[in-house]
């Protein structure tokens, strides 16, 4: 197992975490000079003549047999990378984050260091320009090493086979760019590369656990900054190992992957189409700026689709898993607008989730009005009431913490709204569905002359991406940067 980084949205981005630094995604490792050299791994860090090309440091293990067999074991050739042992030039992690950004302003919090066990002591990454990094603490042992040099040899066949571009490309376009697609590429680049390397560790008998084996012995108990990171290499191997029969054959799965975060949690249907059981349900979501006073003007300041998966952990940062879990099962779509206005320091959020049914909504809703109370320093409740409650399950308030305001809304019986971010934002909104099955935001006091920005879940022309920059294998990480009040209106 190892120390290393996974990748966050909107691109898949992972860098090398070194020791016990935790680093998560916004920084890739540094990209090795691809130039040829004669200097090839032997284990002792003596030239041959072909194979791997250890160019800083050496390894306590034959990296060439190492490649070999995880060649053989895929059934595809893969090309010697360069590979640079300790490498110390990652760097470290600055722990800022925008306090507008939709992260901060659902509390999810960093990565924790304490959720790293003694059992991951190697970092690792992989580049598509033909590199491999592999970090070790001073007490790794060779089998450590060795599992986490198969890890990443898995992503430079993944790379030298197009592997992250076919996934990318299996998600339907109106999806394709959204930060629950990144995870979804996430999830079957790295967890193609646990279930292999786990693969690896049982057929040639290493003498440690494989990754996904402790994996699952860490995952539950991690902290839910941790699960961000750690979610796609543990759900995607699982989701790997329940339909693929070797990963000889696991190859099938980036032809047809799962679209949805939803479909890699629940292990469902991944035809890259999206429907069948977990369905997309896509829908726009609009700023429609209702003429007011002369000193506001709210504007469109970006927009994502999260997905079950980050539902689910933005309620697990206050309740618990079981419940965040059950909460978040019936999603079938979600939009996150994001706002801005030039008088306001923080931005505004109107995060819409729609589920399978009324019922579905009613539990999320209910889970929602928890952890806001959970969260929240103090609220205003409709009606001097302890608790005034919607027809549809929403609590009718305004919670307060010590930097954002929050209401909940209905706008139909199957999507709830999360208003959050400055106060006059939470005041002044209300969200309603269009006769499209659209959620419109308005806010009473923006532009003088009404005006209407759409959002829609659509990716840019289908454009190939490129390979993705750099993967690694498993790590906790820190980031580098930057995942009701009484009712008014339609609210």
């Amino acid at each position: 197992m190892n120390r290393s980084v996974p990748a966050a949205a909107p691109t898949l981005v992972l860098v090398l975490a070194v020791a016990a630094v935790l680093v998560l995604a916004g920084c890739a490792a540094p990209i090795a000079d691809s130039s040829p050299t004669p200097n090839a791994g032997t284990g002792d860090g003596e030239s041959a003549d072909a194979g791997l090309d250890v160019r800083t440091g050496s390894l306590p293990i034959d990296g060439n047999e190492t490649l070999d067999r995880t060649a053989a074991m895929l059934g595809v050739p893969i090309d010697p990378p360069v590979v640079h042992v300790d490498d110390s030039s990652a760097g470290g992690a600055s722990g800022v984050r925008d306090p507008s950004s939709f992260d901060a302003l659902v509390g999810m919090p960093f990565p924790d260091g304490n959720d790293v066990s003694d059992e991951l002591t190697v970092g690792g990454a992989a580049s598509p320009f033909a590199a491999v990094y592999v970090a070790p603490a001073d007490d790794s042992s060779a089998a450590e090493i060795e599992q986490v040099l198969a890890h990443e040899l898995v992503h430079v066949a993944q790379f030298q086979h197009r592997a992250p571009q076919e996934v990318r490309a299996g998600i339907p376009e109106a999806h394709r760019t959204t930060r629950d697609a990144e995870l979804v590429v996430t999830s079957m680049t790295e967890g193609g590369a646990v279930y292999g390397s786990s693969a690896y560790t049982e057929r040639y008998d290493l003498p440690i656990d494989p990754e996904s084996e402790i994996l699952e012995r860490l995952y539950p108990d991690a902290s839910v900054g941790t699960k961000l990171v750690w979610g796609p290499y543990h759900y995607g191997a699982q989701y790997i190992d329940s339909v693929a029969t070797d990963p000889e054959s696991h190859w099938a799965v980036y032809e047809e992957p799962p679209a949805t975060m939803r479909q890699v949690l629940h292990g469902e249907s991944g035809d890259g189409t999206g429907t069948g059981t977990g369905a997309l349900e896509p829908f726009e979501a609009t700023l429609a700026s209702d003429a007011g006073g002369d000193t506001g003007d709210w504007n469109r300041a970006g927009s994502e689709t999260m997905g079950e998966f980050v539902v689910r952990l933005v309620l697990e940062t206050e309740l618990t898993a079981e419940t965040s879990a059950d909460a978040a099962s019936g999603w079938v779509y979600d939009r996150q607008l994001r706002v801005a206005n030039a008088d306001e320091s923080l931005d505004g959020h109107a995060w819409s989730v729609r589920f399978e049914d009324a019922a579905n909504a009613s539990t999320y809703a209910s889970a929602l009005t928890s952890y806001l109370d959970a969260r929240a320093d103090s609220s205003e409740r409709a009606g001097n009431a302890s608790t005034t409650t919607t027809s549809s399950g929403v609590v009718n308030a305004t919670w307060y913490t010590d930097d954002y305001a929050f209401a909940v809304a209905a706008p139909d019986e199957r999507t709830v709204t999360l208003l959050g971010g400055p106060e006059a934002f939470v005041e002044a909104a209300s969200v309603d569905v269009t006769a499209d099955a659209d959620v419109s935001l308005s806010v009473s006091d923006a532009r003088e002359e009404t005006a209407t920005a759409t959002v829609r879940s659509v990716a840019a022309p289908d454009l190939d991406p490129g390979p993705d920059p750099v993967v690694g294998a498993i790590a906790a990480q820190t980031p580098t940067n930057g995942m009701p009040a009484p009712e008014r209106g339609s609210r």
